[in-house]
């Protein structure tokens, strides 16, 4: 899906991208960059988010083909959290101010709904 059909029309959408090596080991850098880019995300949000990714990407490293693209599609109160292999994308959405996480795909391990 992309930037366009994942943002409500008349809403812009900051679409930040980073590829991923093919190992864990990545998860850490994965982390730092999401914070570093976050950083004006109140810290529970953040938390959230970063848990999200680290169950899209590793679930992506473990049983996805490289290469791997993380993008997170920002715009006021939400943010769409996306990880492409070469395979499929699977993704999950955090709204900013709940503090919630939904995520879906027909087949995603995450899938479902996580409250913070």
């Amino acid at each position: 899906m992309s930037a366009e059909e994942a943002a409500p029309a008349g809403s812009e959408v900051e679409v930040l991208t980073l590829d991923v090596g093919d190992d864990l080991g990545e998860l850490a850098r994965v982390r730092a960059w999401v914070r570093a880019e976050l950083r004006d995300v109140a810290e529970a949000a953040l938390a959230d988010t970063i848990l999200v990714l680290d169950e899209v990407v590793s679930n992506a490293l473990r049983h996805g083909k490289p290469p791997l693209r993380v993008r997170l599609l920002r715009q006021p109160g939400s943010l769409r959290v996306e990880a492409d292999d070469a395979g499929k994308t699977v993704w999950a959405e955090l709204d900013l101010g709940v503090s919630n996480v939904s995520g879906a795909t027909a087949d995603s391990p995450f899938s479902g709904r996580v409250t913070g």
